[in-house]
């Protein structure tokens, strides 16, 4: 499983401290704005009065009545909006790049669709009639906006994509992508698209997330609460630190993508009944796992500190990243399927296979583990050099781990295509 990676991040994070437009956060909170160029009969409307207001702001016009939604778009604006929906800090924001640079709605689409995780279509079956002059690099994107029904189009199932996308167009698909965003407690929410946490200190309720519930940059460090929600998409998780994420009482979460990449790592804290099935930590990610859950997916360059967890099957399919395993956690099963990943720790980990794609530099410090090394995988040392499973063999490394699960005395057999002897 490949996710998301560092172009994502880089693209959120390329927000401006000033945009062209200016910054105007002067509505009261709660106080929809009166613009004088956007009318209750624009088509618009709905979108622009509701993200203007003091308690969102992510997008305003320039102080004096005027928001001029039909102009277009530039990328210092869209980055603008991308880093207030996730909470970045005015103060800490950056631009990169020219920002009075008008967007084309293929490129302004598709920044969206990264900035939200959404994963490109490449081989949609409804796609608009000019689909093929949508450039490649920007059309799965917009195949799954189309899909997800975040953008219709310009008319006659045409999307022009090399038409400049206008500042009504862009809040409008945000409108329709986001049910709701809030920086405090909330409870009883029925989100039918994304929701997203923007600040930390936040506890979500005895609610139901149809999209994907999104942890915010600006959450930073802090804690998120998530007791008793469902969320039938995923967790996304920008912003979380060590007190952070906890879910508890009867929530219900298939996935998880942490991208966490600076800070403290952001912690997943399973409790009670509440069920979390796979947490993947995108590359570069820092995370922690506390409790149970089922798969644990590790892209290139993450770190993942398992802490008091019980977890079915870790597979590392990026180089260079690191699981390490503490006394009071239990692996079944980890596949190693990238070269220089090393698992350590004095938890449990009962079985390892490293695949062909491993080529060398592959460390497991765990003691009583089954380790199947595939035939040109290269051999397995611990942290010292010290080679405890050859290429091709199925070895058992001596001792036994913390929880006390005995080892196999280090006994050897052939392993050659990297499955159990």
């Amino acid at each position: 499983m490949r996710l998301f990676n560092k172009k994502v991040l880089s693209l959120i994070l390329a927000v401006a401290v000033v945009f062209s437009m200016g910054v105007v956060l002067a509505n009261a909170a709660g106080t929809p704005p009166v613009y004088s160029d956007v009318p209750e009969t624009y088509w618009g409307y709905e979108a622009i009065t509701k993200w203007s207001t003091a308690d969102y702001g992510i997008l305003q016009g320039d102080g004096n009545g005027h928001f001029y939604p039909d102009d277009s778009i530039t990328a210092e604006q869209l980055a603008w909006i991308n880093g207030r929906i996730f909470g970045i800090a005015d103060a800490d924001a950056k631009y990169d790049g020219n920002g009075k640079r008008e967007l084309t709605r293929a490129e302004a689409v598709a920044i969206i669709a990264r900035a939200f995780c959404i994963e490109p279509l490449d081989n949609a079956n409804n796609t608009f009639a000019d689909n093929a002059a949508i450039p490649e690099t920007y059309r799965g994107y917009v195949n799954a906006m189309k899909a997800a029904g975040y953008v219709q189009g310009v008319g006659n199932n045409t999307f022009a994509p090399n038409s400049t996308y206008s500042r009504a167009q862009a809040l409008q698909v945000v409108y329709r992508m986001i049910s709701d965003i809030t920086d405090k407690n909330a409870s009883n929410v029925n989100a039918a698209e994304n929701y997203v946490i923007r600040k930390a200190g936040v506890q979500l309720k005895d609610s139901t997330v149809n999209g994907n519930l999104i942890v915010g940059h600006g959450v930073g460090d802090g804690e998120v609460t998530l007791d008793n929600v469902t969320v039938k998409g995923k967790l996304i998780v920008f912003g979380g630190g060590s007190n952070s994420i906890v879910v508890r009482g009867k929530s219900n979460i298939s996935n998880v993508e942490v991208y966490k990449t600076s800070g403290q790592a952001a912690r997943i804290k399973v409790e009670g009944e509440a069920v979390v099935k796979t947490v993947a930590v995108a590359e570069n990610g820092k995370a922690i796992v506390n409790g149970a859950i089922t798969t644990l997916i590790v892209d290139s360059n993450a770190s993942v500190d398992l802490q008091s967890a019980s977890v079915v099957t870790v597979t590392v399919d990026g180089s260079n990243a690191a699981v390490n395993v503490d006394s009071k956690s239990t692996v079944q099963t980890a596949t190693i399927d990238a070269s220089n990943v090393k698992i350590t720790g004095s938890g449990k980990v009962s079985n390892v296979t490293v695949t062909v794609n491993a080529k060398s530099g592959v460390v497991v410090d765990t003691k009583g583990t089954k380790i199947d090394v595939a035939k040109g995988a290269g051999d397995v040392t611990n942290s010292s050099g010290k080679v405890v499973a050859e290429d091709g063999k199925t070895t058992t490394t001596a001792g036994s781990s913390s929880t006390g699960s005995s080892g196999g005395g280090g006994s050897s057999t052939p392993g050659g295509s990297g499955s159990h002897a």
